[in-house]
């Protein structure tokens, strides 16, 4: 089960935000968001786009509804 798991990343980002998020965290969420269907939310987030990789959540930009 994903869902965990994209909390537990979430969980992982210090309270300064994802400025400061590990880059493993950043990169490997939109993938596990993407498989537990909490992508659209994600995506809603602005500041983990502007601190994420392309290539961390381009490739699932096909699931978003």
């Amino acid at each position: 089960m994903r869902v965990p798991f994209v909390d537990v990343l979430t969980a992982s980002v210090p309270e300064h935000g994802w400025s400061r998020a590990h880059p493993c965290a950043s990169d490997h969420l939109a993938h596990h968001a993407a498989e537990a269907g909490h992508l659209d939310a994600l995506l809603q987030d602005a500041e983990y786009l502007l601190h994420a990789t392309s290539r961390g959540f381009i490739p699932y930009l096909p699931v978003v509804r």
